[in-house]
Formats: C-alpha cells, structure tokens, sequence
C-alpha cells in the first residue's frame, strides 16, 4: 500500500472476536531492500447503545513492591454483584506493559510480574464492566489507581571508589572541598533519605568536619602541605529506613591531598662571609651558596643571581647551582673586599625571594712584582764628571702589604754606573769618555721583600753627554782629481771628514778656500759632495788647486783643510772648421783623371788626436772624386759627364750647424725649351725644419740639426716643369751628423742603372739590397719606377706610415688598426691586402679584403722584449700595388711580479743595538716600465712580535724599531712583502750575545727526596720535603749537580738535615 492505511473489511462483531494482533511490515524499493516490522493490536469494543461511563469513585490499590506474580492485589468487581457470568470485565487501558492482569469474569487483578517500586511506583488501569443482564450490553468504566507501597530494598551507593580529593594548602577555614554523594534507590522516604558520617581520619585530626545530611566536607582548619601533604578520610552513608535493623550502608575511601602554593621564601643557609686568595685560578669555585625552600616543584626551585657589588664581572654566580666562581683574576691591591648582593627567587607564582649581603674578602699573596714609573728611563750625563756624580733617580712601588711591598734596588756592579740599593739613586763610578761609548743600556731589577721574592727588570738607556775635544780629521791630507770637459752638475769627489764629537760638536761644514775664483766648483757644505757648477772648458783653464776645509759647530769650533788637485780632460767637444763654409769650383768636363780640384784647409783647436783633421768625401760624390785624408787635396777619380747626375744629395754637417743657414741645394735639368723647361721645387712631404727655395732650390735649416731624427733630416724634392700637362721628377737629400757615426742599413751603391722598355707597364718594378755593418743589418726596398710621361694610375695609400698603441697584453682577435688604400687615376679593381714583413712570429691577422689588422698571438707582444714592432702593409689589385708602414708601440702593462733576489734572508745583528740600527737590505725586481715597475715593500709578519722592526717602503732598508735583548728573543723572523704584487720572502735575525748580565744567586730552592734514595738517583720528590742549605765544610759529601740538567744526584744515601 501506498499510505500505510488499515481498514476493516468487514464489519466486526466483538461477540465473534474481541482482539487482533496484526504484524504490519514496512519495505523500501532499493536494490537491496530493507524493511521493518511492528506490532498492532486491536481490541473490538461492543457497541452499545450508551457510552461506558466512569465511576465516581476511583479505586485505589496499595499493593507492597515484591509481591509475587499470581497474587491477587484487588478487584473491580461490585459488591453488590449478583453473581458471576453476568458482567464481563475487560482491561482497556494502562496494562499495556503486561504488569497486572484482570479477570474477566470475576474483576480480580492480579500481579502478572513482582511489582518493584524503583520501576514503577504509580500505575493506572482502565477496567471496562458489560453488564448483559437486560439483554442488550450495558457497559461502565472503572478507573484503578495502583500505588506501589515502598520497601528499604536499595543501599546507597557511591559512584567511585576510593574518591581523590586535591585540596590548595592556602584554603581558608570553612571552605566546602567536597560533597560526598551516595544515591539510595529506594523511594522517597525514609528508607532513601542517607546521612553521612566521618568513620576515620588518618592521621587523626580536626582538620575536616561533615554535614551528615548534605555529605559536605568542608575544612575545619586551615592546611599546610609543609606539615601533611595528604589525609585519609572514610565516610559512611546510611539510608533512614524507619526500622533501624533494615537500615542499609555504604562506606567510601578519600583520598585528600593537599596541593603547595608557593607561600615560602628561600631562606640562606650558607654563610655571608668568606675569604680567598688572590691567585687563585679563574674558575676556582669560592662558596657553594645554599638556599633552602620548603615549596615543592617549581615554588620550591630556586635560581641565584648577583644583583650588586660584581660590576667589573669577576664573579660568576651559577644559576642553577649556586656556584660561586672567580672568572676574572682578582687583585687585593685593587679591591680587598667585594660585597656581593646575592638574590636567590622560587619560580612559583607569586615569585618569592631573598637576599644575602655576600662580603668576600681576598687575602693577600706575594704576586705583585715592584712596578717602575716608566717602562724605560733615559738619562743624560756630560763626559768627564768625576765618580759618585748623581744619574738617574728610579723609583718602584709595590702594593703588595708588609715584607711583599718592600722593595730594593741592584743589577748594577763592576761598570761605569752603581745603585743604591734603598734609594735607587744611579751615580757614576767613574769619569765617561763619550768617544769611547756614547750610550750605556743598563738593565736594573727592583725586588720585594717576598717568599720567593718577585722581580721586575726596567731598561735605562744613559747617554753621554758631548764635549767638543776633537777637531775633524780628513782620511788624507790631498788628492788628485780628474774630470772631463763640458760636463755639467759632475760629481768629483765626496770629502770625508770625521770628527767623534757628538751633536753640533761633531756636525761638519765643508767649504772651498781658495783655488776656484771664478767658482767653477760647489762644494756641499753638509754632504761634502765636491761637484762641477758648470762646465768646464780645457781650452781655458786645463787644471785647479783647490783648499778645502772641514769646521765643525762646536764652540770653539775646529777645522781641519785638505788639497785638492782637479785636472781637466780633453773631450774632443770642437769640430773641424773649414776656412769658409762652402765651396763652388767649376771644373771642365773634360778635367783628366788625378788632376786637383781644391785645396781644403780645417782647423781643430782640440788636443792630441782629438786634433788631428782627417778629410773625407761624401757617397754625394759617385766615385768621381777623391781625397787626400791628410792634406785635404780633392782630385778627380774618373772622366766627367756633364750630362749624368744622381738624384740622390747627402750631406754632412755639424750637430750645432745654426739655424737659418743655407746647408744644401737641389738642382734639375729640363732638356725642353720655353716654359716646358721652367724648374718649380718644392718639399714631396711637408717639413717643418727646413725651408726651400721654388726657383733655386736653395734648402734652408729652420730648427737645430741635433732636435732631429734622421727621417726628419732625410727631404724628399719634388721638381716639377710648368709645361703641360706638368712633368716631375723626385730628388732625395740625405743630412749626416758629422759627430755621429751612421749605424744602420744603407745601399752599397747610391745610384743602380736599370735597364727598362720604354712602354713597359706602371707600376713595373726592380727589387734592390742593401747592408752594411757588423754584424750585418739587411734591408729589403722596392724601387718603384714611373715613366714622367705617363700620370700615375693604380692603388695607393694615403700615408706612408701610421703609428698605433697597442697594450702588450691585448687579447687575440682585438682590433689593432684598419688601414685602406684608395684607387686614383681612374684605376678599379678588388684591393687585396697583406702584411709582407714584420710579421715573422705570425702575432697578427690582417683581413685580405678589409684592411683590418687584429691580434692573433700575443705571445710574441711583450714590451720588456721588444717594444716597438713594424708592419709593412701590401695594397694590391691586378695593375698596381702600393706600400704602407704600421708602426706598432706596445704599452707596457703590470705583468710582472717584484721578484726578490734571495727568498730567505738571514742577518745577524748584536743585541742592544740603538733605535734605528741597520739590519739589512732586501731588493726585489720588476721588469715592468713607469709605476708599473715601481717597488715597495712593507713587513707582512714579524714574529715573535710586531714592532721590532722598520723597512723603508722605497729602498727595502730594514732597521731596528726596538732594542733587541738576546736573553729574551735570540732569534726573530720577518716576512717581507714586495709590491706591485709580489710574493713574500722571509728574513731570519739572529741576535748575537753580549756580556749584558751578571752572574746571579738563584733563590731558596725546594726539592723533594725520598728518605732512602739510591745512589745516582735524580732529586725528585714523592714523600718529605726538605729545605736544603749547601754549604763548606759538611763531613759528608755534598749532593752532584748535573750541570744544564737542573737535577742533583747523591754519591752515597745520606741523611737528609733540616737547617
């Protein structure tokens, strides 16, 4: 069915059937279907024509719980019932549990279950009467009221057993903790009421009290967890049945604990007062503090800190531990008593905590050595002064109390100098020479009146004082010197003078006296360097006497002279010098073989050979003339021809040929007539040294010859017709230096003759040589021969030459330099360019088609090397071909390390050396040019100290920058660092003994020896100890000292003594 509707089918008679009981299921519709079933039940009541009414009266039952099922706990039936059969009763309602069951015929009700007040104490039964007696039913309904009498069948009982009670100690009096509940299952009443009491209390006390009806357990009297942590309690719960003998109970054990609360301050146990020596170590523990917390946990953990008195943090409380600690040195000289507030706090909430006024009191220990006023004295003391004259006063203090802080005075014996030992006076034993020895280190030691006593040493430097008793002294009494002529600022001769006097008694003055009135001499006054002022000319003054004096500043001063003898030597400084300055003949062209041309005459003013005049010709002259070297005669060599002349004009002259004098002249031919034969001349290159005249050819010096390089002195003419179009032709003018030998390549011939067709092609050419000198120089040259007829047609570059800077270390495929060369006359064609000399270790690149030139090796660029390269550049089409020169400066760059000369060094020096004393001097070198190569060097490391030494940053001079004691340092070590970036090299000092120390009694010396020692055994202690005094004349052997070793042995057992 769809809406779960039931209804009759048929009409139904209760006469047939009073009752059905129907099992209804309810399905669903999923794949697996589930279903529920329930019961129905219905009952078919009669109908009747009047409706059951209920009684009046309602009965009442009061049946007692525990009756038996079966038992008959009432009826419904009347009393005036007639008899049985005419009334039917039935149970409509209220017995649907199936606790009680009524009897149809007779009314009874019985009890179909025992009846248990705790299940139902109330229940309410529907009792339907028929009465058929008048033929039709008649009905009425009765209402019965069951109530279940109780009875004490149920105990109380406590939920838990045994209960845990947490309790705070600081909970006040009064205060409920607990309520102990014991439900009784009865009903109410009596037999459910409980009450409660206290049956034990462990340990005993009145610490809690009871309520016995609401089981409240509250505190009598205040709790201490110091005192009882815990109790034991037992409580008793009785229910109040009326009848004492069926009264139920129940007992519980509690179990209360009482919880702390942090309501104790730490209290101090330890002592506030405490001693401890001023040596002892740090990390020495000087007292334990010990604090005391009755709390428990975290009330009852305690930390420790310093709150006051520690704030140059020598102690160090633990935290934790209360260890007390010294981590810092202490010193009764400076603090004898340290007064520590010493804070100890629980950690509970609220904190609690204590304080203690810690006084710590540090006893005294010989460990303070006398202290001088100064690490070091200087004193001054002039020589001569008799013996006990007073030096220095020295005064040590120690702050050590009694015997500890009394301090003497001694190191000084058997010298120049004594000390009192009480007073520390130093006075002098003797009269000082200052000659002899201007400086006394002395080493003197202040000791305390201590057990073993303690020592401090002080240096005292003593300088004495100069008098000027000396006059200054030259090594020798004259000298002979020599010096060429026209040298200027010439450095002759350093005087050397020596006076031992000290200061400005020994401070030297160097003059000239007499021999030098036009004062062609300087001499220092303060380095005595004797040196030309200017320079000297042999022609007029050929040698000097001079005197020369050395004063010194003293007063009265003192000098002493010395002769100089300086002689002037000959410099072959004059040039030979013609009669006149040029010279034209005119020989006819047909002048014989041999026959004179000109008689020259030069004179030279020099002396010796200096002066001898040799005569020579120029390559100007073609072979076709010669001289005579020693008369000056020119002849003729071969058969002239007026119409053959060479090109090529050289010409030598003198360095110091003035300005504006006329040193050459340059001459064509034109065999043509009328303008074609007119001669224009100018410079092919501009040249600013030298001047030419357009119609005569006259060349012109404008600058001094010696400001210029032979390329400058080397001029190209250029000798053009007015004709048309222009014909030229190209002469060259070659200016030699007479003072300079030519050192260089050169062509054994200045003219070749070659043989060329007249319409051979531009550009056509004739490969020459030349070499000269030894060992051999070579040169290869192109002679390029243009026919005048024809105008030049082909590639050329637009400059000869180009000058590039190239960094020596330039990495391959950087660009050096891009060079083009250009069509003129009309030519075209590809250019192709190559590099054809200068690039023999393949260190460039050059693009054949761009001209570009790039690094390809730098290997071979290496400035220290070869500083200057030269390329010769090749431009080339099919016709033509042109030349160009790269020359290449390479620029120097920090490649190179300073290396030094030795990479360890070893110097000895004495001790005690004065500030300043020379050690050595360390040198490094560096190729590298300019600042590149610049050395300077500085101590990297100096052990076993820095500050002993001193090195010059630019000289590498290494001094000393302390006075070295070989007792306390006999040898030190230095690494010395060169830079640019150098690697660093080491220099080991030994430092040589000197007799600086006298012998000295060691102090009392404590050994331990066994009482029954074996012969040769070394003193060494297990058991006693003995304070041993050696001294002459004991009757048995004295202990053998082994010497170095510092141990002694016994010849044979003997007794040990105490003295």
């Amino acid at each position: 069915m769809a809406t779960g509707e039931l209804r009759t089918a048929t009409v139904l008679r209760r006469a047939d059937r009073a009752e059905y009981i129907f099992t209804v299921t309810a399905s669903d519709r999923g794949m697996v279907p589930r279903s529920m079933a329930a019961v129905v039940r219905i009952q078919v009541l009669p109908s009747s024509r009047a409706l059951p009414q209920p009684d009046t009266v309602v009965l009442t039952l009061h049946p007692v719980e525990g009756v038996k099922p079966g038992s008959v706990i009432g009826s419904v039936a009347p009393p005036e019932a007639s008899g049985q059969g005419q009334l039917t009763y039935t149970l409509i309602g209220g017995g649907g549990d199936g606790t009680f069951v009524v009897d149809s015929t007779t009314g009874e009700i019985y009890a179909a279950r025992e009846l248990d007040y705790e299940r139902g104490a109330q229940h309410t039964l529907q009792v339907s009467a028929e009465d058929m007696q008048n033929g039709y039913p008649a009905s009425r309904l009765v209402l019965v009221q069951i109530h279940v009498q109780d009875c004490n069948d149920q105990a109380p009982a406590f939920p838990e057993d045994p209960i845990t009670i947490v309790v705070p100690e600081n909970t006040p009096a009064g205060t409920s903790i607990f309520t102990f509940q014991a439900p009784d299952g009865d009903g109410a009443g009596p037999n459910s009421q409980v009450c409660y009491r206290l049956l034990r209390q462990e340990p005993p006390g009145s610490h809690f009290q009871l309520d016995a009806h609401s089981g409240q357990l509250s505190l009598h009297e205040g709790l201490d967890r110091e005192t009882v942590p815990s109790f034991l309690l037992v409580v008793e719960a009785t229910d109040q049945a009326p009848n004492i003998s069926q009264r139920h109970s129940a007992a519980v054990t509690a179990r209360v604990f009482v919880t702390d609360e942090n309501d104790n301050a730490p209290v101090f146990l330890s002592p506030d007062t405490v001693s401890v020596m001023e040596d002892q170590p740090t990390g020495f523990v000087v007292l334990h503090v010990v604090v005391q917390d009755g709390d428990l946990g975290e009330n009852g953990r305690v930390s420790y800190t310093l709150q006051a008195g520690n704030a140059e943090g020598r102690f160090h409380l633990n935290p934790s531990t209360g260890a007390l600690s010294i981590v810092r040195a202490l010193n009764r000289e400076e603090v004898a008593q340290h007064n520590l507030t010493v804070v100890a706090m629980d950690h509970g909430f609220p904190r609690h905590s204590s304080t203690q006024l810690l006084s710590v009191l540090v006893l005294d220990v010989n460990d303070e050595a006398p202290t001088f006023e100064r690490a070091e004295y200087e004193a001054r003391v002039m020589e001569n002064l008799p013996a006990g004259s007073p030096v220095l006063q020295l005064l040590a203090t120690d702050r050590d109390l009694g015997a500890n802080g009394h301090v003497s005075y001694g190191g000084l014996s058997g010298g120049p100098f004594s000390i009192h030992p009480q007073t520390g006076l130093i006075t002098t034993a003797h009269s000082l020479d200052r000659e002899r020895w201007e400086q006394h280190v002395l080493t003197v030691y202040a000791r305390d009146g201590g057990r073993p006593p303690n020592l401090a040493k002080v240096m005292v430097r003593i300088l004495v004082g100069d008098e000027n008793d000396h006059a200054p002294h030259f090594e020798s009494k004259s000298c002979s010197l020599e010096v060429p002529e026209n040298q200027s600022l010439v450095a002759l001769y350093t005087l050397r003078a020596t006076d031992p006097d000290a200061g400005e008694n020994g401070r030297l003055e160097y003059h000239v006296l007499e021999g030098d009135p036009a004062q062609d001499f300087s001499l220092d006054p303060a380095s005595g360097v004797l040196s030309t002022s200017r320079s000297l000319d042999r022609e007029l003054v050929a040698s000097y006497q001079l005197i020369v004096e050395a004063r010194d500043h003293g007063t009265p001063p003192r000098s002493a002279t010395m002769s100089l003898s300086v002689r002037v030597l000959d410099l072959n400084d004059n040039a030979p010098r013609f009669a006149q300055a040029a010279y034209a003949v005119e020989v006819p062209e047909d002048l014989a073989v041999g026959a004179l041309v000109l008689q020259l005459g030069a004179l030279d003013p020099d002396e010796g050979t200096n002066g001898q005049v040799s005569y020579y010709l120029g390559n100007e002259s073609l072979g076709m003339f010669q001289v005579e070297p020693q008369s000056g005669r020119i002849t003729s060599a071969q058969a002239l021809d007026r119409e053959r002349r060479a090109s090529l004009l050289a010409v030598n002259l003198s360095r110091h040929t003035p300005p504006k004098q006329l040193v050459a002249m340059m001459q064509a031919e034109d065999k043509d007539a009328g303008a074609n034969a007119s001669i224009l001349y100018r410079f092919a290159t501009p040249n600013p040294s030298f001047a030419i005249n357009s119609y005569t050819g006259d060349i012109q010096l404008l600058q001094p010859l010696s400001s210029l390089s032979q390329r400058q002195r080397t001029l190209f003419i250029l000798a053009s017709d007015l004709g048309q179009p222009a014909l030229s032709s190209t002469g060259v003018v070659v200016i030699h230096l007479q003072e300079e030998r030519y050192r260089g390549v050169h062509f054994p011939r200045s003219t070749k003759d070659v043989a060329l067709p007249e319409n051979a092609a531009p550009g056509t050419g004739h490969r020459v040589h030349g070499a000269g000198g030894q060992p051999a120089l070579s040169s290869t040259g192109v002679v390029v021969i243009h026919l005048q007829e024809e105008r030049y047609r082909g590639v050329h570059f637009p400059r000869s030459t180009k000058d590039v800077a190239l960094p020596e270390n330039a990495a391959p495929g950087t660009t050096v330099v891009s060079i083009q060369a250009l069509h003129t006359g009309g030519s075209s064609g590809h250019i192709t360019y190559s590099i054809v000399s200068g690039n023999e270790k393949n260190a460039f690149l050059i693009q054949p088609s761009s001209g570009a030139i790039s690094v390809h090796d730098s290997k071979s660029l290496d400035f220290e090397s070869n500083p200057r390269l030269r390329l010769v550049v090749q431009a080339e089409t099919d016709a033509s071909f042109s030349f160009m020169v790269v020359n290449l400066n390479l620029q120097d760059v920090n490649d190179n390390l300073p290396r030094f000369q030795l990479q360890n060094y070893v110097a000895f020096i004495w001790e005690s050396q004065s500030y300043d004393a020379p050690v050595i001097q360390v040198l490094a070198d560096d190729p590298d040019q300019g600042a590149n190569g610049q050395v300077t060097y500085a101590i990297n490391q100096s052990l076993p100290m820095n500050g002993l030494y001193h090195i010059d940053a630019q000289m590498g001079t290494i001094t000393t920058a302390a006075i070295l004691d070989r007792e306390i340092w006999s040898q030190t070590r230095l690494v010395v660092t060169a830079m640019d970036r150098g690697n660093p090299a080491t220099l080991t000092v030994v430092v040589m003994d000197i007799n600086d120390n006298s012998p000295t009694i060691p102090l009392p010396w404590e050994v331990r020896v066994p009482e029954s020692p074996l012969l040769g055994m070394a003193g060494t202690g297990h058991t006693h100890t003995h304070t041993l005094s050696l001294s002459l004349g004991m009757s048995t052997p004295p202990p053998q000292f082994e010497p170095g070793g510092g141990t002694f042995s016994e010849p044979f057992p003997m007794p040990i003594y105490l003295f």
